[in-house]
């Protein structure tokens, strides 16, 4: 306390001072390394109808893949779930050559873009074959068209729409607004592709959100035969069993 009758405050205990010198040394590793390997994709996983199931089926499914395979039962079925590219491929492989049914998702197909491209009313083969001699990846392509009614008969005619994929590569979007501003001295106009609303439907059983090898049912008439094969007149949905074709997008199990 001083002279005053103020008391000062009490000295504050100082930490010592780290004679240890700090490494300034910079580590150069990449932070964004594994982003730059190619990372294997997760395989999907195969559902399998128990009454499809048995040990000699899953004794093979898991031969000389043991640790990269596992399995559940629920609800009366069998999923397969692989962490492997190899082991899943063995899996897919047994049990379509063993004509079991069974359900999975596309996997290991090459990435591509697709685009749609607007403003040319030219056959698909004039563009497919500029489009190749423009040096570009195009893959497929396919015209879009529309259903009217002229004089009471129904026809379809072409619009000036076309859909383009493209193999995924990383200059692909450059080439194309160099390239491809313009067909046979006319401007067209690219935008992204915009997928249909709605699910999946199986090429096989015409059932929806999956890919299956059982039954094959018919498009037109959903009896177990190819369309080629199909004579009926009629159409019938096996998904709602009312008269219009599997794959008319206003079934109402769509």
């Amino acid at each position: 306390m001083d002279d005053e009758g103020f008391s000062l405050p009490l000295a504050r205990h100082t930490a010592r001072k780290n004679n240890t010198r700090r490494n300034n040394t910079r580590i150069e590793t990449n932070l964004f390394e594994l982003l730059d390997t190619d990372m294997e994709e997760t395989p999907p996983s195969i559902v399998v109808h128990t009454d499809e199931i048995t040990p000699y089926k899953l004794k093979c499914i898991t031969a000389g893949n043991k640790k990269e395979v596992s399995m559940r039962y629920t609800q009366g079925r069998l999923t397969i779930r692989t962490t492997t590219k190899k082991a899943y491929q063995h899996a897919y492989k047994h049990l379509n050559d063993s004509k079991t049914a069974f359900y999975t998702h596309g996997y290991g197909k090459p990435p591509v873009i697709k685009i749609t491209m607007k403003g040319l009313s030219i056959t698909v083969q004039q563009v497919y074959n500029e489009l190749i001699d423009r040096k570009l990846p195009l893959r497929k392509m396919r015209s879009l068209d529309k259903q009217i009614i002229q004089d009471g008969v129904k026809k379809r005619i072409k619009l000036p729409i076309h859909i383009l994929t493209f193999d995924k590569t990383k200059d692909l979007k450059t080439r194309l607004k160099e390239v491809l501003s313009e067909l046979f001295v006319i401007k067209v106009r690219l935008e992204s592709y915009k997928k249909p609303t709605g699910g999946t439907q199986c090429f096989n059983c015409r059932g929806f959100g999956h890919i299956c090898f059982r039954v094959t049912k018919c498009v037109r008439c959903s009896r177990e035969h190819r369309v080629a094969e199909c004579t009926q007149t009629t159409p019938k949905c096996c998904n709602c069993n009312q008269e219009h074709a599997v794959s008319f997008r206003q079934c109402p199990a769509f």
